[in-house]
């Protein structure tokens, strides 16, 4: 996921190359603290990328159905 670590560090340079939409699987605890941080992220390097939220649990098999699902619509 992009809460953290390497998963964070691409979130953060794909917007710092301008990529147009950066989609950013995350649990839900963490999504309200990064949505602030790459909002900020883009605002300081005047991005105009596109930075989506879905919701993503690695540890359920379920909410990894519901992302595919998703995402493939």
């Amino acid at each position: 996921g992009a809460g953290t670590g390497i998963g964070l560090a691409a979130a953060e340079q794909f917007i710092q190359e301008g990529i147009a939409h950066v989609v950013v699987a995350v649990r839900k605890e963490r999504g309200a603290e990064l949505l602030h941080h790459l909002h900020s992220v883009v605002e300081h390097v005047k991005s105009k990328s596109k930075v989506t939220f879905v919701r993503l649990d690695l540890a359920s098999l379920e909410s990894v159905e519901a992302f595919a699902k998703s995402f493939a619509e």
